[in-house]
Formats: C-alpha cells, structure tokens, sequence
C-alpha cells in the first residue's frame, strides 16, 4: 500500500513510457527530483502550479513526441491511494 501525507500543494501522478534509454534516464532523473519513485515509471508529486509547470517545461525539452508518452494526473483530495477503491482521476498527457 502507497502512504501519502497530504500536503499544501496538489497531488500528482506522473506515470512514462520511454523507450529510448538515454531519454528515460534524464526522465527519471527529472522526475525524481520533483517526486517520489514509487515503481520504475510512476512518481508521486506534490507540487504547486507553479512547480507543475516547471515540470512540464523541463520534460518537454527531453521528450521526443514521436515516441515518448508521460502522464501527469491530478490525484483529488479524498483519493485513497494503495487501496481496491477505483480513483478517477484527470491528467495530462505531455509527448
């Protein structure tokens, strides 16, 4: 089961699918500094607006759309995370 605080800022979801290595690990390695690994390709931020769109800015200059497809969903207060409970949850696709 996933443990979460939930903090002042918005939860996050970012989840990827990169296939070239160089790219996945500069996209592991953004991510990682902005959230939590929780399996080798989904995070868990907490982050501002503002750090979101940093996040996005930075990824997108690693990312080549032709290939890449990352995931950032919205987790809304009340989700319980890590349980059989379905969460349906909104996102947005970068890539």
């Amino acid at each position: 089961m996933i443990s979460w605080e939930r903090t002042e800022s918005p939860l996050w979801l970012l989840s990827y699918d990169i296939p070239n290595a160089r790219r996945l690990q500069k996209v592991a390695k953004v991510a990682t500094y902005y959230g939590i690994r929780w399996q080798k390709s989904v995070y868990g931020l907490s982050l501002s607006d503002q750090k979101l769109q940093s996040l996005i800015q930075e990824l997108q200059e690693v990312l080549d759309d032709r290939t890449d497809d990352v995931r950032i969903f919205y987790v809304p207060e009340g989700t319980l995370l890590g349980r059989s409970e379905r969460a349906f949850l909104s996102g947005l696709v970068i890539g």
